[in-house]
């Protein structure tokens, strides 16, 4: 209702003083009960709202209260933070070929499909579209990594992930060997910095599994919410 900015311009302010003026319209009706048995009709009853003190709501969550409402963004896209810096960090989505088959890249971007299931041998691992500018691309997080990410590698966050092309069937996957929460905040040179170069191969260790699971089989799907927790950096 707009009429609620009468009281804040920011709505992450009025957003979490809903339960306070639940409470406060609750004890109004019930003082304005107690006046019309006792008191004239004229009597006016006043009332000072305190509106719990909270930071003000900054661009993403408001593009995440437009997607959650409208079903799409309308004022702006968040992927447009990401543009002074996925290019400095990462491949674009659109350069990845055929050619590349086989080979490790790293790419970045905004988590916009997730799916998980459980596998035959009873271990969780996700199917997760990734975007950029430039386009989008399936990754494969087989379950060591998904146990590690799971936490943050959730719907419209932002990550940046290494990993093998799969073109086997004619639409490019990254078999994911490592990703992590993107921070555009913490500006290009930290973030290069943290990521390190691309691996050209990993060890037998961190190697995922050279083909994909069969997934023609009922599986248990699950529904994931939405945390953000960094996880440290692994080294070789």
């Amino acid at each position: 209702n707009w009429s609620l900015f009468t009281y804040s311009d920011d709505p992450n302010q009025l957003v979490n003083s809903v339960e306070t003026m639940i409470r406060f319209l609750a004890n109004g009706k019930k003082d304005a009960g107690q006046i019309g048995l006792f008191g004239s009709e004229e009597t006016t009853l006043v009332y000072e709202i305190g509106l719990t003190d909270v930071p003000p709501a900054g661009k993403r969550l408001r593009l995440e209260w437009e997607k959650t409402l409208l079903g799409l963004y309308l004022s702006d896209h968040p992927l447009r933070e990401l543009e002074p810096i996925l290019p400095h960090i990462a491949e674009s989505v659109r350069s990845i070929s055929s050619e590349d088959n086989g080979k490790n890249h790293r790419v970045g971007g905004m988590i916009t499909e997730l799916r998980t299931i459980v596998t035959k041998t009873n271990e969780a691992m996700a199917f997760a579209k990734l975007e950029d500018q430039s386009g989008m691309i399936e990754l494969v997080i087989f379950p060591r990594i998904w146990t590690e990410a799971k936490t943050f590698t959730q719907l419209d966050r932002y990550v940046v992930t290494d990993g093998r092309v799969d073109f086997r069937d004619g639409s490019p996957k990254i078999i994911v060997s490592r990703i992590l929460e993107l921070h555009p905040e913490e500006g290009i040179e930290t973030i290069k910095a943290a990521l390190g170069p691309v691996p050209k191969t990993y060890s037998d260790r961190k190697s995922p599994p050279a083909s994909l699971p069969d997934t023609s089989a009922p599986e248990h799907e699950k529904s994931n919410g939405r945390c953000l927790l960094r996880i440290p950096r692994t080294t070789s």
